[in-house]
């Protein structure tokens, strides 16, 4: 689903990438300013590495085959904006991407009955995650009991 990269020079849009680490092409390139609180960068109020894509590759598609486009991230850094390493998918992917990389820390069952406590408490996926420092699907799953996590009871 990856547009024809344009040449990055040819775009530059100097303020933005001054806030850029800017390496070789296959290094992360790190968002010096502000991220949101999930930790991804932030320009103004749009996502930074949104911005990089469409610098380096164009338009943003909003729908491709009747799937809504994200930004994958796939060297797993969220505050990556290097456009070689962004690449558009949909939610399948991206959530493949994640259990691809996060997939090997499994929970303990102490863990999974801890988090399905706190999320009977009103906590969220997402902040029960950063207590695992893991991601809220791989938390969904255990609570939910999907996957490896249906066995615990």
């Amino acid at each position: 689903m990856q547009g024809e990269r344009t040449d990055l020079n040819k775009n530059k849009d100097i303020r933005f990438w001054d806030n850029v680490d800017i390496r070789d092409k296959d290094s992360c390139w790190i968002w010096k300013l502000s991220t949101s609180c999930q930790g991804y960068p932030t320009y103004g109020s749009v996502l930074a590495y949104r911005i990089s894509y469409r610098l380096a590759y164009g338009e943003i598609p909003k729908i491709v085959n009747g799937r809504k486009v994200v930004i994958r991230h796939l060297c797993s850094n969220k505050r990556c904006v290097n456009p070689y390493h962004l690449e558009l998918g949909n939610n399948s992917s991206n959530s493949f991407d994640r259990y691809r990389l996060e997939g090997a820390k499994k929970l303990t069952t102490i863990q999974v009955l801890h988090a399905r406590y706190l999320r009977s408490q009103g906590q969220t996926y997402n902040e029960i995650a950063k207590l695992y420092n893991t991601s809220g699907g791989v938390i969904s799953h255990a609570i939910l009991g999907k996957g490896t996590y249906g066995e615990i009871v």
